[in-house]
């Protein structure tokens, strides 16, 4: 009976008291070993969890009771378990996820035949068409689940399908359409008592009088909708009527209003967010809400613009501040409490068991795509991958959630705008923060004094500028067939001198206004968007073609030996990228970790990669050390390629004369050189590396753009013998290494990439080696030329381990500014794609 009200009140959009009245099912089933009414109270439960905006807690109660179902042969029940599963990951924008549940579940529901779970299916997947852009293709999806609906006479089920056909017509234009179509749902909503719906069918006519530009009746209906979202409680929902007001507002001058109603909607969020110890999950909720931060930022600009001695412009830069890489900061926080300690031994027996299953199956997927294969076989060995690493994130989450360490950490706050001028700036450094939006960016220059703000182009200027610079920037990546040594030389020509036109368009955006404020300051560069894959580097200053500094000020400047047209940003400044101002803080906490051993560098580099390597049966040949890059030669890069649908592991000999360079610098006996056979997972993972100050790996890079967690540097895949081995060092591995060094030099292709998550803005791998303890990771940008990267890294070293002694920020500037005064390697693709995030 308690379930049954429960079901009932969850129905009517009572969702605390649907809670109680499950939760006390539970508990009298859970005594009488009745495992069907416990997955029933369960299901119960996660749906009224959903409701209540608790989607950690939904998402771990729809999985426990699957397998419940399963073994009771409970298929309808399943179905609809797995839809709800889907629902969750569809609402935290987890499509892939989502796709495989609703895709389980739709094979159930026509299996049973069952028209209304089919229904069900329709609508989810016209959604998914309509996100993608597809408005024609998801009304068609919606029109046939209506003429289901209607056929079973489920109102909820129509009322559904109707909101969604509403939807369509709004941005369509057709407002009477969307109307009518909002009007009937509203009827079906009411009739069936149904309080959840009815707030959302609100909340869309509000928004279609938006579109329509009837703002007086778009606040009458978020008023309703917010009441009703008030009364079910459903802090989701009313956090996004919130934000609708909010626009109301700013959009009729009442910024004052308009604050009050962000507000609100950001401590929902915050509050929201606290709520999932799955950190994927937490980091996916997170991008769904960045519109809120966006807006905040951007109303309080405007009030800035209004009221320009009010300092609103630096409460700006702290919500946007606030709205970055806090997963990041979350997990530096978790990596010094070391959750772990204290946690069930079988599931860390498990976590270890999962990962090593997940790193064979890697290994298994990759020697496949390097010989003859099918489609379908490499589809299956995808999923298999894609499964083990979902029960690892369970398992982990589960080990977040019994650990008491865990439990007593408190999530980080961002710096205060004081607190970055005092403890994180200095005289010599200054922080360029950039925010883009919809309808204008903006960029914050923060000194130890000041802070300056500048309002910048939209997001889509900006932005396809960027990508415009970054594809003539890596021209020589790109390898067209049958073309000759001649016409590729020429094909280059013009694309150096179109990235200088580009190059110089994207600088007056970014840099131009903000030029007097730069002097020949260390950059603290926070980017945002498509500005996170472009090196500040290889921008030219921001003054465009004028003299570098002369010999006076040789420390803070470089004096050309032969003046190229164009100088780099990189001439008068040393450069770092951060995901945010406030994960420096984080990574200086953690040194607390390092070690204080003396032991200077460990390379890991040239591994053996296949079967017929000469390694196998004689000895290693050397690369030529004369060799010289021409703009006629198609480098080989440090990335996998696909050769005629098969995966290429090609020998990269240049890697072997970067670390042999780097021990020479280091000196005898400071040093640990890990090549053929030793450059191997093996060595990756043992605790010989915790030794070091620096950590270099010099491999071929394998970025995952499906699942960048699997994302991976390839190691030696053969020992001496002959003997296959696992190669391949994870992104979810680096996360478990146990890697306290000052500097981490991953020199490989795209190791500075990951998922382009809004908020986050930093690659899988560093942030990894971060976790592991690292104070700074110097990682690329795209596929890197093998014997130009070799050349650019010795260099690197030199500064640091020569007499000089430099710092790895100034190191790398040095570094970079003698290869662009290099004529072989003067284009910004040899030198520019390795970027140093951390600590300077």
């Amino acid at each position: 009976i308690k379930n049954s009200l429960g079901k009932a009140h969850l129905a009517m959009g009572e969702n605390q008291q649907a809670v109680a009245l499950s939760q006390q099912a539970l508990e009298i089933w859970t005594a009488t070993g009745d495992e069907d009414g416990q997955a029933s109270a369960m299901q119960n439960l996660g749906a009224a969890y959903f409701a209540l905006g608790d989607l950690q807690r939904a998402i771990d109660l729809n999985k426990e009771v699957i397998p419940v179902f399963r073994k009771l042969g409970a298929t309808y029940m399943e179905a609809s378990t797995l839809t709800s599963l889907g629902s969750l990951y569809q609402a935290l924008s987890e499509k892939q996820q989502a796709l495989n549940y609703f895709n389980q579940a739709g094979l159930i529901w026509r299996k049973l035949g069952d028209k209304k779970g089919i229904g069900g299916m329709l609508l989810k997947s016209g959604a998914t068409y309509q996100a993608d852009g597809d408005q024609q293709k998801a009304l068609e999806e919606y029109t046939q689940a209506l003429a289901l609906f209607t056929e079973i006479k489920d109102p909820r089920g129509r009322a559904a399908a109707l909101d969604l056909i509403a939807s369509v017509a709004v941005s369509s234009g057709d407002y009477p359409r969307a109307l009518e179509a909002y009007q009937q749902a509203l009827q079906l909503r009411r009739e069936v008592k149904d309080r959840v719906g009815e707030a959302g069918t609100l909340k869309g006519m509000a928004a279609g009088y938006v579109a329509s530009g009837d703002e007086a009746q778009a606040r009458d209906y978020y008023q309703q909708a917010l009441a009703v979202f008030r009364e079910v409680s459903s802090p989701g929902g009313e956090a996004s009527v919130r934000y609708g007001l909010a626009k109301i507002e700013r959009e009729t001058g009442h910024f004052d209003e308009a604050r009050t109603q962000i507000e609100g909607v950001i401590r929902i969020v915050e509050a929201l967010r606290a709520k999932f110890t799955d950190q994927d999950l937490r980091t996916s909720y997170f991008d769904t809400v960045q519109s809120y931060y966006e807006f905040y930022a951007d109303l309080l600009m405007q009030m800035h613009k209004a009221r320009p001695a009010k300092g609103f412009n630096g409460e700006a830069w702290q919500i946007s501040e606030r709205a970055r890489a806090r997963g990041l900061r979350d997990l530096l926080v978790e990596a010094r409490a070391d959750i772990r300690q204290g946690a069930d031994p079988a599931l860390i027996d498990k976590e270890v068991m999962l990962q090593q299953w997940l790193n064979d199956k890697a290994e298994l997927q990759m020697r496949m795509l390097g010989s003859p294969h099918s489609e379908t076989k490499a589809a299956a060995a995808a999923r298999e991958l894609e499964e083990i690493r979902v029960r690892l994130r369970d398992v982990r989450t589960q080990i977040r959630q019994q650990s008491p360490r865990y439990a007593a950490l408190t999530q980080p706050q961002p710096l205060t705008l004081a607190e970055l001028q005092k403890e994180v700036l200095d005289a010599r450094t200054i922080l360029l923060e950039y925010a883009l939006g919809k309808e204008r960016s903006f960029l914050w220059v923060v000194t130890t004094e000041k802070l300056i703000s500048y309002e910048l182009p939209k997001r889509e200027k900006i932005e396809a500028s960027a990508r415009r610079a970054l594809e003539l920037m890596t021209a020589r990546n790109q390898n067209h067939n049958g073309e000759s040594i001649a016409q590729r030389q020429t094909r280059l020509a013009r694309a150096d001198a179109l990235y200088s036109q580009a190059a110089m368009s994207l600088s007056r955006m970014l840099l131009r206004p903000a030029a007097a404020q730069l002097g020949h300051q260390r950059l603290l560069v926070v980017a945002d968007g498509a500005l996170q894959y472009v090196p500040f580097a290889a921008l030219p200053v921001a003054g465009g073609q004028r003299s570098v500094t002369g010999q006076k000020k040789k420390s803070r400047s470089v004096v050309r030996k032969s003046p190229p047209a164009m100088i780099p940003l990189i001439a008068e400044h040393e450069i770092l990228s951060l995901p945010s101002a406030s994960v420096l803080a984080e990574i200086r906490r953690n040194q607390a970790r390092h070690s204080t051993s003396l032991k200077t560098v460990a390379v890991i580099a040239d591994p053996v990669f296949e079967a017929n390597d000469e390694r196998l049966t004689t000895v290693p040949i050397k690369a030529d050390p004369k060799a010289a890059v021409t703009a006629a030669r198609v480098d080989e890069t440090r990335m996998l390629k696909q050769e005629h649908g098969e995966l290429a592991i090609k020998r990269l000999p240049y890697t072997r004369q970067e670390a042999e360079r780097i021990l020479r610098l280091a000196g005898p006996g400071t040093g640990m050189q890990a090549l053929d056979f030793k450059a191997s997972r093996a060595t990756a993972t043992s605790d010989e590396l915790s030794h070091y100050r620096i950590v270099h790996f010099a491999t071929h890079g394998y970025f995952d753009t499906e699942n960048p967690e699997l994302s991976r540097l390839v190691l030696s895949r053969f020992d001496e013998k002959g003997q296959p081995l696992s190669g391949n060092l994870l992104a979810q591995e680096v996360f478990n290494l146990r890697l306290p060094a000052d500097l981490v030099v991953l020199s490989g292709c795209k190791t500075a990439l990951g998922k382009s998550v809004r908020g986050e803005g930093i690659g899988v791998l560093t942030r990894g080696f971060m976790y592991a303890g690292a104070s700074r990771v110097v990682a690329s940008l795209w596929s890197v030329s093998d014997q130009g990267t070799a050349e650019l890294m010795e260099r690197f070293y030199r500064g640091m381990l020569g007499a000089k002694q430099q710092s790895p920020s100034a190191a790398l500037r040095s570094a970079q500014v003698g290869m662009w005064q290099d004529h072989r390697y003067r284009a910004p693709y040899y030198w520019a794609a390795f970027i140093l995030q951390g600590e300077w």
